[in-house]
């Protein structure tokens, strides 16, 4: 396909929209969505569109990453906030060659501070 790539965003809108019973829950269509991204039906998502993902979602395991890291992560605005922190301090200290190994993305950021 040569044309213009739908947003990360327009698929997870998709998955709400057509209210599949097997995308309910938060992790699923964030996979699915992970996963068009991989197959390259869509772009990925930008460093904001994840964290605000992440602070959505503050009940699942990057939030636990994020306070392990020693983040106050009380409200949505300051994991949203310590998503962006961590994603643009590996960004400038990775290096390239570990970036392209590691396939560094903020798709990649929300995975490693899930573990």
């Amino acid at each position: 396909y040569e044309g213009q790539k739908p947003k990360y965003s327009d698929i997870k809108c998709w998955l709400n929209k057509n209210k599949l019973m097997c995308f309910n829950s938060s992790l699923t269509p964030l996979q699915f969505c992970n996963n068009a991204v991989d197959l390259k039906i869509c772009n990925p998502p930008g460093v904001e569109e994840m964290a605000a993902w992440v602070g959505e979602n503050r009940h699942l395991g990057a939030r636990s990453g994020l306070q392990a890291l020693g983040f106050g992560v009380d409200l949505r605005k300051s994991i949203e906030a310590a998503f962006q922190v961590v994603y643009w301090h590996l960004k400038q200290h990775l290096h390239e060659e570990d970036k392209v190994v590691l396939r560094f993305s903020p798709i990649f950021v929300e995975h490693l501070l899930c573990k």
